[in-house]
């Protein structure tokens, strides 16, 4: 195996696979990385059995690899990534001197390398079937607006990753960990017989940084399978068992008080509100009153922490509408809710002081956010 390769294309190829690579894993082979160079390319491989990501680097002696002869090895992936990295010079030259040994070299500097056959590695899981496209940005749009939600306990499995569904034609993705939750519907066609499947949060997590700005990334899926396939990249991923619930029944069709207000102005006033909450209970209060309207319409924000000391603070909105309405929730959700919108206005709606109620974009249908309120006694 005898190749030379850019330092920067290297690098960014080392850093994706890097991210599905488990030290700790009981298969010896996987906490390397897998190369593997043939007349197309160099094939880099990192896996944990559970996220395996493949990038491709084309030959070309300029802008990427020039083979100069076939084969592969496993390289251990820290040493490896930790050598990229420090090479003095743009180009790079790999050479075996034997199955398991990497000679690498750069201006004056020369490290040996001791690896693994590159035979040992584990097979990637097949996955059979037509794919269907989706594209990069609606991709990405699904991951960010929603990953976020997921559980963080394991106490119900399958709330620990987003739902990718399929709805009149379109791909969409909800999350919810029970006290919060997000759906986003992409504007796209997508033509096929598509069952729901449940990505790991650790999947979602790295997808958009591996897709990448890819015009269109092409899905593949089984029951306990999912590849995500660029030009440049492949995210081969198991998919969590169980039944997702049904996340259309909780979210409420109709409200008895809305509120519309600009997003930036609400963040500012949100973040502010925690500075004097503790770490964990970072609740606050909303209050809608028909004392507050006149000239400009307000609410009041309010936070408690009986140790520190109180926050409050009048807040201008555009519009408020309904019935009086006092209600507590955790600031934090409603801060990572407005952060995911990229709208001026957002408008919540709610259905009294301990029911659910959403967050959304003013003039957007596509994606809506809930949080469930706290109860303070």
């Amino acid at each position: 195996m005898n190749f030379k390769i850019n330092k920067a294309v290297l690098n960014n190829a080392i850093k994706k696979v890097s991210g599905a690579i488990n030290p700790n894993t009981p298969v010896p082979a996987l906490t390397g990385m897998h190369l593997a160079a043939n007349q197309d390319g160099l094939t880099i491989t990192g896996s944990d059995s559970d996220l395996s990501i493949r990038t491709f680097v084309p030959s070309d002696e300029t802008e990427g690899v020039e083979i100069i002869e076939e084969g592969s090895i496993i390289l251990p992936a820290k040493e490896l990534a930790g050598i990229a990295q420090k090479m003095p010079k743009d180009l790079i030259a790999f050479a075996t001197t034997d199955e398991t040994q990497m000679q690498i070299s750069s201006g004056k500097s020369k490290f040996t390398l001791n690896g693994a056959d590159g035979n040992e590695y584990p097979k990637l899981p097949t996955v059979e079937g037509d794919s269907y496209p989706i594209k990069g940005q609606v991709l990405q749009e699904l991951v960010e607006k929603t990953a976020y939600a997921t559980s963080k306990t394991e106490t119900r499995p399958v709330l620990t990753g987003a739902n990718l569904f399929y709805q009149q034609g379109s791909i969409g993705m909800v999350a919810t960990d029970s006290h919060r939750l997000s759906k986003v519907v992409g504007d796209e066609q997508v033509e096929g017989d598509i069952s729901p499947v449940t990505i790991p949060e650790k999947t979602l997590q790295k997808l958009p940084k591996l897709i990448g700005d890819a015009e269109t990334v092409h899905v593949k899926q089984t029951e306990s399978q999912i590849v995500f396939q660029t030009e440049k990249a492949q995210v081969f991923s198991r998919l969590l068992d169980g039944n997702y619930p049904q996340t259309d029944r909780l979210i409420p069709a109709e409200h008895k008080t809305r509120l519309t207000t600009n997003r930036k102005d609400f963040l500012s006033a949100m973040e502010r509100s925690t500075v004097l909450a503790d770490k964990d209970q970072k609740v606050v209060t909303l209050e809608i009153t028909d004392e507050n309207s006149g000239i400009f319409e307000t609410i009041e924000l309010s936070h408690n922490n009986g140790e520190v000391g109180q926050s409050k603070e009048d807040i201008i909105v555009d519009e408020t509408e309904g019935e009086e309405l006092k209600i507590s929730f955790n600031a934090q959700y409603m801060i990572d809710a407005l952060k995911r919108i990229d709208d001026e206005k957002v408008v919540i709606e709610f259905n009294g002081a301990m029911r659910p109620f959403i967050i959304k974009p003013e003039n957007k249908t596509h994606f809506v956010q809930l949080i469930l309120p706290v109860r303070v006694y």
